[in-house]
C-alpha cells in the first residue's frame, strides 16, 4: 500500500470536496460542446498547496466521461519556446494510438517560436502564424472526431505551470494564446468549435495572467471548509488503519489553515510519530504537536551546510527553480562540487528537468522565502498589521499615514498576487474591526470589514468574505445599525453572487428588502419623507428581484396608505399608480381598478383634481391594455 500521507497529486479515493468549482467546470464543458457563443479559454488558479494538480486530474477525468478528448501538456522549463510547436503537433497526432504516434523530436520546426517580445518586428504577422498552423485545421479534426470511429464531442487542452511563461520571459504566449481562442470563437465558417483550452497557474501570478486573458472563464480554488477538511483527513487516517480524535482534528484544521497539503503533512507527521498507537488522542498530540507547529522548519533540521546554502540560494531566486551554474554562483561553488549534492537531494526536497532543478513543493518554496530568503512585502504586511492590532486593541485610531500606508502595501500586494500579504492584511482588518466593533467606533468597523471582504474575495476565498460580512450584517443590526448592516449585507449578496449559491442569495435580499421597509419607517417618524420613498422603492425592487409578488404589494400598499395619511399626496400618488400597475401585471384587472376606484375617491375628496386627473389615465390605459 501506497503512503496514505505522501505528499503527491491526491488520488482520487483521497479527493473531497470542490463540488462548487467541479459543477462550474461540468457547466462551462456543456456549453462548448453545446457551442454556444463563449470564450474556449478558462484559467485555473490558487496559491500553493490548494490541491491545482488534484483538481486537474479530476477534471481530466470528467471531461474524458463526458466525451471529449483531453490533451495535457505542462509549461516546460526548457524548450518552453517550442510550446505552441507541440501543442500543434498533438492535435496532429490525437486520433492516433499512443503507441503510433510520433513525437516531436525539434519544437519550433513545424510552427514558429515562441520569442521575446522585443525580437517581434510585427505582432499581428507573428500571431496570424500560430493561427494557421493550430486554428485552420481545427475543423478538420473535430470532423474526424466527432465521426462514428470516435464518437467524442470535443477537446480539452490541459497546461499546468503557466506562470513559467511569465518568469522565463515568453508572456507574450498569453497573446497568442488569446488570438488563438477568439479565432475558434468567431471563425467564420465554423464559429465555436466545441475545444477548451485550460490554463492552471499559480495565484502568485494570476493577476498578470489575468490581465490579457481578461475573457477567459475563471475557476479559483479557495481553501477547504472544515467539514471537507476533516473528511480528507478521516479518509487518509482510514487507508492509514489510524484514527484521529476529534480534538486532533481540530488541532490540525486550526494548523494547516484549511491547505490540503498543509492537512496532509502535518497528519503524516502525527502518523509518523505516533509509535505503535492506533487510536490517536491527547497523548500522541502533546507528544508531536511542537513538530506540526514548526511546520517544514523540521525539514531544515537535518540538512548539511551545503544543502542548506542550496535550499537557500532557492530562497533568493523570484522562482522556484534554477540551473546548476546559478546556484553555484550563489554559494561561490563550482557547478561539478554541488552536482553531486543537488543529485542527492532530488526526491525529498528537489526535482529535476533536464538541466534545471526546483523546489518540489511550491509551499516549502514559500518556507524557504519566508525564513531564508528576502520576500520584504509579507514581512511589512505582518508588522503594519501587528502595529495597527496594537492601536485597536486599545481603542486607538489608526493615524491616516498608517493607514494609507497598510492600503498602498494591499495594492501592490494584490498586483504582485502575494496571496499571503494580502491574507495578513485581511486578517489583521478583521481583527481591527472586531476590536473597533466593541468600542463603538462603527464608521470605522464598516470601513474595515469591507476592505476584509474585498480583499478575501481578490485571495479567492470567498467563502470566507461572505461568512464574515453576513457576520457584521447581523452585528450592525443588533446595535440598531441599519444603515451600516444594510450596506454591509449588499456586499454580502454580491459575494455570494459570485459564488453561485442562488437560495443563499434570496434569502439575503429578502432580508435586505425588509431592512429597507424599516429603514422607510424610521424615515417617516422622523418626517424625511423623500428618504423614506426611495427605501420604499428600493425594497420593491429587491422583492421583484426574487419575485416575491405578496411582498411587493404589501410594500406598495403600506408606503401608499403611509404618504396619504401624512399628506405628502405626490408620494402617494405614485405608490398607488404602482400598486395598480403591479396587480394589472399580474392578470387582476380588476383588482387594480378598485385600488385605482379607491384612491380616485381618496383624493376627490381633498379636492385634489390633479391626482384625480392623473389616476383616471391610469385607469384608462389599464383598461384598455385588458381589452
Amino acid at each position: 500500500m501506497t503512503d496514505p500521507f505522501k505528499l503527491e497529486t491526491c488520488p482520487a479515493k483521497f479527493f473531497v470536496g470542490r463540488k462548487r468549482e467541479i459543477d462550474q467546470f461540468s457547466g462551462i464543458l456543456q456549453k462548448i460542446a453545446d457551442r454556444e457563443n463563449i470564450s474556449h479559454g478558462l484559467i485555473l488558479h490558487g496559491r500553493e498547496g490548494i490541491g491545482r494538480r488534484s483538481f486537474l486530474k479530476q477534471i481530466e477525468s470528467i471531461a474524458s466521461s463526458n466525451g471529449f478528448l483531453v490533451i495535457r501538456y505542462d509549461v516546460p522549463l526548457i524548450n518552453i519556446e517550442g510550446y505552441f510547436d507541440v501543442i500543434s503537433n498533438e492535435l496532429d497526432e490525437i486520433t492516433k494510438p499512443v503507441d503510433k504516434k510520433k513525437p516531436i523530436t525539434k519544437p519550433g520546426k513545424k510552427a514558429p517560436l515562441l520569442k521575446s517580445s522585443y525580437e517581434i518586428p510585427d505582432m499581428s504577422k507573428y500571431i496570424d502564424s500560430f493561427l494557421k498552423k493550430i486554428v485552420k485545421k481545427l475543423p478538420k479534426i473535430i470532423k474526424n472526431i466527432q465521426g462514428n470511429k470516435f464518437n467524442k464531442k470535443g477537446i480539452l487542452i490541459v497546461s499546468n505551470l503557466v506562470e513559467r511563461f511569465i518568469i522565463l520571459n515568453h508572456d507574450n504566449a498569453f497573446d497568442v494564446l488569446k488570438a488563438i481562442v477568439d479565432a475558434i470563437k468567431t471563425d467564420v465558417k465554423n464559429p465555436n468549435l466545441p475545444v477548451l483550452f485550460l490554463m492552471s497557474v499559480w495565484e502568485k501570478y494570476y493577476p498578470k495572467v489575468r490581465y490579457v486573458l481578461e475573457d477567459f472563464h475563471e475557476i479559483g480554488l479557495p481553501t477547504l471548509n472544515n467539514a471537507d477538511a476533516i473528511e480528507l483527513l478521516d479518509k487518509r487516517a482510514d487507508a492509514a488503519g489510524i484514527k484521529f480524535s476529534e480534538e486532533i482534528k481540530e488541532n490540525l484544521l486550526r494548523h494547516s489553515g484549511g491547505i490540503p497539503l498543509y492537512l496532509v503533512y502535518n497528519g503524516g507527521w502525527l502518523y509518523e510519530n505516533r509509535g505503535d498507537t492506533r487510536e490517536l488522542g491527547k497523548d500522541v498530540w502533546f507528544k508531536a504537536e511542537g513538530g506540526v507547529k514548526e511546520g517544514f522548519g523540521r525539514e531544515l533540521k537535518e540538512l548539511t551546510e551545503d544543502e542548506r546554502k542550496i535550499l537557500q540560494s532557492f530562497a533568493m531566486e523570484n522562482a522556484n527553480f534554477a540551473d546548476i551554474d546559478i546556484i553555484a554562483r550563489s554559494i561561490g561553488a563550482k557547478s561539478e562540487d554541488i552536482k553531486p549534492i543537488l543529485e542527492k537531494m532530488i526526491g525529498k526536497y528537489l526535482s529535476k528537468e533536464d538541466s534545471v532543478y526546483y523546489i518540489t513543493l511550491d509551499s516549502f518554496w514559500i518556507y524557504l522565502r519566508s525564513s531564508l530568503g528576502d520576500i520584504a512585502v509579507d514581512a511589512q504586511a505582518r508588522g503594519l498589521i501587528k502595529v495597527a492590532m496594537n492601536l485597536a486593541e486599545n481603542g486607538r485610531l489608526l493615524e491616516d499615514f498608517q493607514f494609507e500606508e497598510l492600503e498602498r502595501l494591499r495594492s501592490d500586494s494584490l498586483t504582485a498576487g502575494l496571496v499571503s500579504a494580502v491574507e495578513h492584511i485581511a486578517n489583521g482588518y478583521y481583527d481591527i474591526a472586531m476590536n473597533y466593533y466593541n468600542y463603538g467606533y462603527y464608521n470605522e468597523v464598516f470601513k474595515f470589514i469591507l476592505l476584509a471582504g474585498d480583499s478575501l474575495v481578490k485571495v479567492n476565498e470567498k467563502e470566507k468574505a461572505a461568512n464574515i460580512l453576513e457576520s457584521f450584517t447581523e452585528k450592525f443590526l443588533e446595535k440598531g445599525l441599519l444603515d451600516y448592516g444594510r450596506d454591509v449585507l449588499i456586499n454580502a449578496i454580491d459575494v455570494n453572487r459570485s459564488l453561485g449559491e442562488p437560495e443563499k442569495v434570496k434569502e439575503l435580499i429578502n432580508k435586505l428588502a425588509n431592512l429597507f421597509v424599516e429603514k422607510a419607517e424610521d424615515c417617516i417618524k422622523d418626517k424625511a419623507y423623500p428618504l423614506a420613498r426611495a427605501n420604499y422603492t428600493q425594497a420593491k425592487k429587491y422583492f421583484e428581484e426574487i419575485n416575491a409578488t405578496n411582498e411587493v404589494i404589501n410594500v406598495l400598499t403600506k408606503a401608499a396608505k403611509t404618504f396619504f395619511s401624512n399628506n405628502e399626496y405626490f408620494y402617494a400618488w405614485q405608490f398607488y399608480t404602482n400598486l395598480s400597475n403591479v396587480y394589472a401585471i399580474q392578470g387582476q384587472v380588476d383588482k387594480a381598478k378598485d385600488i385605482l376606484e379607491d384612491s380616485i375617491q381618496k383624493f376627490q375628496n381633498l379636492g385634489l383634481a390633479d391626482f384625480v386627473e392623473k389616476l383616471n389615465r391610469t385607469k384608462v390605459a389599464i383598461e384598455g391594455g385588458s381589452s
